[in-house]
């Protein structure tokens, strides 16, 4: 009998203090749901965290305390260029940092597919997870965004596993 492929899964923000590391903690709880949580392993890190190094936004971790989640022992981190090849799927929140990390390939190949969160929410018109640290959405709008597009990558997931594509 095969053991099962182990999905490796990147969620990118520009500071990996909001909107990624909470990615991870939502997808995390939807995949137990969906009793597939053993097939993934889930990372986040962000394009710019220059002097955000200091761990998750404060106002960040009290909306995620409200929805059940811990992200005091969030460690922030940079995007490598390893993470291009290490990982099977890379997600990010904005199109700025999809093309960041497009960059970051120098013009060489890699095998991670990148793809813009949102791809997977239903959300018709809206492309990017606009950044709540910027003032761009509130946090809970935020939350409710990020929640929709794990049902949907969860959805997808659940479904690209049963029919073996995965």
């Amino acid at each position: 009998m095969n053991t099962p492929k182990i999905l490796k899964l990147l969620f990118v923000c520009d500071t990996n203090t909001t909107l990624s590391p909470l990615m991870k903690e939502i997808f995390w709880r939807e995949l137990g749901q969906r009793k597939i949580q053993h097939r993934f392993e889930l990372d986040s890190a962000g394009t710019h965290i220059g002097q955000f190094e200091r761990g998750i936004e404060r106002r960040m971790g009290l909306l995620a305390e409200q929805h059940g989640f811990d992200l005091s022992h969030h460690a922030v981190r940079a995007v490598s260029p390893a993470d291009l090849n290490e990982k099977n799927f890379i997600f990010t929140m904005s199109e700025s940092t999809f093309w960041d990390i497009s960059d970051l390939a120098e013009g060489e190949e890699f095998s991670a597919q990148l793809e813009l969160l949102l791809q997977h929410s239903g959300q018709l018109g809206i492309r990017e997870v606009a950044d709540p640290l910027f003032g761009e959405i509130s946090f809970e709008d935020a939350y409710n965004l990020l929640e929709k597009a794990s049902g949907h990558l969860g959805e997808y997931f659940q479904e690209q596993i049963s029919l073996k594509q995965l």
